[in-house]
């Protein structure tokens, strides 16, 4: 159908339904005991979901995570070439689930077909890469196709606030301000390099450790990679406001600003980044940010 001022349709009527309908297929994640930490008070489980979308032609990962069931990740898969799906994959990990998950392409070389890796953590802090291929052929996934880290070993790191994470790199950041990025599926954890702390201290103060931490640094709050101009940048909100952007190959920080709002008591929560308009000399890149006031009441 035409249209005389050049409008024209973005999407398409697809009937509702419901995840009632949906068959779903469990399968689960070894017990690892040497990936295993102790899970931090007050764990942060929560109903949440999301979605990834993959490819040019995306295919569409719905996700979710459930607060009852806090180590039970739901995964639909939806696409414009393929039927409502009736089928669902529930994935059981050994221990709860940060509110998060990502999955992308996988590109090893010995890879073939439409597979996909997924990324995912635990409140404990043990990182997953799991690559998704035959999953309905069994309901324990081989060792072969998972690769897990713990994010926490250094004892000096606080619990992990936030999480991001794009093919070949996963970023974490905590309670301290600290923020690390992990090389999972590309380096060998114990390959040098495999891990990187982004620090504001620069050049020889990298040197004295524990030393270089004295600047406080508010918590982490969100994360964001995006990619511009073909490099990833991370987009980093801490607590008080301050707000940073990182080169993720260089580890070098780009920009640093505060938000502050002095009328309005509470902390920032929620970061959104957009897309560049790199056709256009402005150079200006859309951001939103959600600030959450301290309400003060009795029940």
């Amino acid at each position: 159908m035409g249209s005389t001022n050049g409008w024209r349709m973005a999407g398409m009527e697809v009937p509702i339904f419901s995840t009632d309908s949906i068959k779903w297929h469990q399968v689960s994640v070894p017990f690892n005991s040497n990936s295993t930490t102790t899970t931090p008070p007050n764990p942060i489980a929560k109903d949440f979901a999301s979605f990834c979308n993959v490819g040019d032609h995306p295919t569409y990962f719905i996700w979710k995570t459930c607060k009852i069931q806090s180590n039970m990740l739901e995964i639909l898969e939806l696409s414009s070439y393929k039927e409502i799906p009736r089928i669902g994959i529930r994935i059981i990990f050994p221990d709860a689930l940060f509110p998060f998950a990502f999955i992308c392409k996988d590109e090893a070389k010995f890879s073939s077909g439409n597979q996909f890796v997924l990324y995912a953590l635990t409140i404990s802090g043990v990182a997953y890469l799991i690559r998704l291929r035959n999953i309905y052929d069994y309901s324990l996934f081989p060792a072969n196709d998972i690769l897990e880290y713990n994010t926490q070993i250094e004892p000096h790191h606080g619990a992990i606030t936030a999480v991001a994470a794009r093919a070949g790199c996963l970023v974490v950041g905590r309670i301290d301000g600290s923020i690390s990025c992990f090389q999972l599926g590309i380096l060998d954890p114990i390959a040098p390099g495999f891990v990187s702390e982004l620090r504001d201290d620069a050049g020889f103060g990298r040197l004295w450790g524990i030393v270089s931490r004295s600047r406080t640094v508010a918590a982490v709050q969100d994360l964001v990679i995006s990619e511009l101009s073909n490099k990833k940048h991370l987009f980093v909100l801490h607590s008080d406001g301050s707000f940073r952007v990182w080169d993720l190959v260089s580890h070098s920080k780009i920009l640093s600003q505060t938000v502050a709002i002095s009328t309005l008591p509470g902390t920032f929560v929620r970061l959104w980044v957009g897309e560049a308009n790199l056709d256009t000399d402005t150079g200006i890149i859309p951001l939103a940010m959600l600030h959450e006031q301290n309400l003060v009441g009795g029940s």
